[in-house]
C-alpha cells in the first residue's frame, strides 16, 4: 500500500513526520516547492521519497492526503480530479470543501480528516468523515492507518467546525490560556516562565489523574475545591465568566469559517 502525500507545510509536513515515526512503508510525498519537501525527507531519509511529479503521486498513490488550503484544493480536484481511479481513496484535510464537492469532481473515494498538531506526538484525535462511495475495505485500513499516529474519531461532516475547535485549534487555544494565566502570575511576583512550567507540569498531572487513576473532572474539583476555600473562589468566577468566553470563542471560529466559504 503506497501512502501520499501532496503539500508538506504545517499540516502535510506534520503527518509526513508522524507517519515516518511510525516507519510507514512507501510513503512518498509531493510539494510544489521542491526544497520543503526534500527538508523533511533528509530527517526520515529511509522512511520517505520524494515523487517526481504530480501525475506520479497521483497514479501510484493507494491513499493520497491532499493537505492543501481551501483554495488550492478546489483547483486541484478541478486540474488533477479525473486522474484519480475509482479504487483510491483521496483524503481532504481542509474543513472547508465539502465531501460532496470533491466526489462530483472525481471518481476516486473520498475521505476528509482534520489531524492535530498532538499527531507528532503520535496522540490526540484524527477527526474523520467518510464520503458514501468509501467502501468497506477502504474504510478499515483508514481507520487502522489513522490509528497509527492518534486516535480516530468519526464524525457528522455537518459538525466539523465545532468538532475541530476542540481537538484541531485546542491545542492553540490551551496554549494561549496557560500563556496568559502566565503573564498574571508574573504580575504577582512569579517569572512568567516558571509559571509557565508549573502550569504545565500541573496540567500534565491532572491529565495523569484522569487518565491512568480514573479520577472524573468533578472528582477533581470536589476533592480540591475545599468549601469556603479559595480555590471554590476561584472555580465560582471561572464557571461565571468562562460560559460566556467560550460561547464567543466558538462563535468566533464559526464566523470566520463562514468568510473564508464565502471569499474561495
Amino acid at each position: 500500500m503506497q501512502l501520499g502525500i501532496i503539500g508538506t507545510g504545517q499540516m502535510g509536513g506534520m503527518l509526513t513526520t508522524a507517519f515516518a515515526k511510525i516507519k510507514q512503508p512507501q510513503l512518498v510525498i509531493f510539494n510544489r516547492t521542491a526544497g520543503k519537501a526534500a527538508m523533511i525527507q533528509q530527517k526520515y531519509p529511509d522512511q520517505i521519497q520524494i515523487a517526481d511529479s504530480m501525475e506520479s503521486i497521483i497514479t501510484t498513490s493507494d491513499f493520497l492526503f491532499l493537505c492543501l488550503k481551501s483554495t488550492d484544493t478546489q483547483h486541484w480536484l478541478l486540474k488533477w480530479g479525473d486522474m484519480l481511479k475509482s479504487n483510491q481513496c483521496l483524503i481532504m484535510t481542509t474543513s472547508q470543501i465539502p465531501i460532496a464537492v470533491a466526489e462530483s469532481l472525481t471518481v476516486s473515494q473520498i475521505a476528509k480528516v482534520i489531524p492535530s498538531i498532538t499527531q507528532y506526538a503520535l496522540s490526540g484525535y484524527l477527526l474523520y468523515a467518510l464520503g458514501p462511495r468509501t467502501e468497506e475495505m477502504t474504510r478499515a485500513v483508514l481507520f487502522q492507518l489513522l490509528s497509527q499516529i492518534g486516535m480516530p474519531l468519526a464524525i457528522d461532516e455537518n459538525k466539523t467546525r465545532i468538532y475541530a475547535d476542540l481537538s484541531s485549534c485546542g491545542p492553540a487555544f490551551f496554549a494561549t490560556m496557560i500563556h496568559l494565566m502566565a503573564e498574571e502570575a508574573e504580575k504577582k511576583g512569579v517569572p512568567s516562565h516558571t509559571a509557565e512550567l508549573i502550569i504545565v507540569q500541573t496540567l500534565m498531572g491532572t491529565i495523569h489523574l484522569i487518565k491512568d487513576h480514573h479520577f472524573t473532572l468533578e472528582d477533581i474539583i470536589q476533592k480540591v475545591s475545599v468549601p469556603g476555600g479559595v480555590t471554590e473562589a476561584g472555580v465560582i468566577l471561572l464557571q461565571q465568566a468562562l460560559p460566556n468566553t467560550f460561547h464567543e470563542l466558538f462563535e468566533a471560529t464559526e464566523l470566520r469559517h463562514t468568510e473564508i466559504n464565502t471569499s474561495s
